[in-house]
This record gives C-alpha cells, sequence and structure tokens, in this order.
C-alpha cells in the first residue's frame, strides 16, 4: 500500500447544502415508503408496478448523480516518491477511496492569476489538466508550486501575466528563493 505523502483537501461543505441534501433523499424515501406500504400499490396492475419501480430508481439516480458533487468532500492524495495519485471523497461517515494511479505522461505545474487570487494546475497528457489548488498570496503559490515541480521533476510555468507566460528557472529558486525566468 503507498502513503500518502501529500494531500490536498478541499474546504468543509457548508451545513446548509447538507441540512438541503438530507431533506430531499428523506423526503424521496418518505414518498416512496407511503407509495409502497399504501393502498395506493394494491390497485396497481403489475405492469404498473414495475414501472413506478423503475421510474423510482431512475429518481433516485439522478437525484445522487445531482446532489452527490454539491455535498460530497473530495481529497487528492499525492506520493511523489513513486509518481502515484489518488482520488477520495467523502459525505459523512461515508467514504470512497480510488485506487492508487500512476503519474505519467507529466508536462508541467502552471500557476496564473484567478479573481484575485492564484491557481495552480498540474498539465498532463494531451493539454489535460489537474486543478491542484487556489491561493491567494503569490509567495506561497509560487513555494508550494515549486515544491510541486521539483518533487515531480517537471518545468514549472508562471502564467500570471496573461500572454506573458514565462518559465521559472528552478535552479535559481531553489538556491535563492528568487523567482528568475529562464
Amino acid at each position: 500500500m503507498y502513503k500518502s505523502e501529500f494531500i490536498i483537501k478541499e474546504p468543509n461543505v457548508p451545513w446548509f447544502y447538507r441540512i438541503v441534501f438530507s431533506l430531499i433523499f428523506t423526503s424521496f424515501f418518505g414518498l416512496m415508503y407511503f407509495i409502497f406500504s399504501s393502498n395506493i400499490i394494491q390497485s396497481l396492475t403489475s405492469s404498473d408496478i414495475i414501472k413506478m419501480i423503475i421510474f423510482s430508481i431512475l429518481i433516485f439516480i439522478t437525484l445522487i448523480y445531482c446532489f452527490t458533487p454539491i455535498v460530497a468532500q473530495h481529497s487528492i492524495h499525492f506520493n511523489f516518491s513513486e509518481h502515484k495519485i489518488k482520488h477520495s471523497y467523502t459525505i459523512g461517515i461515508f467514504n470512497h477511496n480510488e485506487k492508487w494511479q500512476n503519474l505519467e505522461d507529466l508536462n508541467y505545474i502552471s500557476m496564473f492569476s484567478s479573481r484575485g487570487s492564484y491557481q495552480v494546475n498540474l498539465w498532463y497528457g494531451n493539454n489535460e489538466f489537474l486543478n491542484l489548488f487556489l491561493l491567494d498570496d503569490y509567495d506561497s503559490v509560487i513555494e508550494k508550486a515549486f515544491i510541486f515541480s521539483d518533487k515531480l521533476n517537471i518545468d514549472l510555468l508562471d502564467a500570471r501575466e496573461r500572454g506573458n507566460h514565462r518559465w521559472v528557472n528552478k535552479d535559481v529558486y531553489r538556491e535563492t528563493k528568487q523567482v528568475k525566468y529562464l
């Protein structure tokens, strides 16, 4: 089993979202209980009951599909020494951990301005990217982005200014903590 060397966790889900999620699912299960335990079900034909069961399953799947991303807390686990990544999702006491995956075909780390803060992405494959984190302080962003690029042995791109993308000289930053460009 691999050990997580670095974990990025999304912020906690607001209580309001959890309450709405709980109310919607409680209402759904209450309605299903009422329909299937009352006299309504006895007056239906077997084909109508099958249609109702299929319709209930479709509604349940739709609710899960729509509301799970809103209330789930997402975490990204990195193992730099083995070049592995794992995603995990948490809803209350329920956890879902994906399998460890290889970090392959990595291109570079980029950082750019986004609505008054700085976002860091990991670019891989054919122009695919993974949002790593978002911070307000440039010094913290460059430090953490450098750690990622150094641990993964890939380049670091400073794309804060639109149209003025520059590669950071990692050797100079490692020695002096000063940002110099190639």
